[in-house]
């Protein structure tokens, strides 16, 4: 068994529900395909038709009781390279996980982190990852894409002869 896995989807809006019961509301393909982009005055790329009002993470770990799992450090790297620090789950917060899943004898514990980005904009298209920091490495726990429609990025993608 893995000592532990990280998983993050990518959506529109996280709701809380009653009785800490959580929605994700339109959850993102990892291909989310976009109309032409333009630059602005500023030279950021943004759609001209479809441009997310908002980007929301659900982050969740699981971890194995007895395996020591640091602070997690949360980045989002973008197609630029550029990476953006975004939050952490505190030890406090992971040790508390620990400690009941331990009491209740569970085989996993969890930690969720759910992020809300306004007005998002990618600089350019291509891939924004979701990087987990754990202590000296580094796990993708997610990624989007952002591609132009009509764009081509493979033979299997190429269009059909009308």
């Amino acid at each position: 068994m893995n000592k532990f896995n990280i998983v993050a989807l990518f959506c529109q809006d996280i709701r809380e529900e009653k009785d800490e019961v959580v929605s994700l509301i339109g959850i993102l393909p990892d291909n989310l395909q976009t109309p032409k982009m333009v630059p602005d005055a500023q030279g950021v790329i943004r759609s001209t038709a479809r441009m997310l009002s908002s980007l929301h993470i659900y982050l969740r770990i699981n971890f194995d009781p007895d395996f020591d799992l640091p602070e997690a450090y949360m980045r989002i790297v973008l197609p630029t390279e550029e990476v953006i620090e975004i939050g952490k789950i505190p030890g406090d917060v992971i040790a508390k996980a620990r400690s009941q899943a331990k009491e209740t004898g569970l085989p996993l514990a969890g930690v969720i982190s759910r992020l809300g980005i306004g007005s998002f904009a990618m600089p350019k298209p291509g891939l924004l990852r979701l990087e987990v920091v754990l202590g000296d490495e580094i796990h993708l726990a997610g990624i989007q894409n952002f591609k132009i429609l009509g764009e081509v990025t493979s033979s299997s993608d190429s269009a059909q002869p009308s």
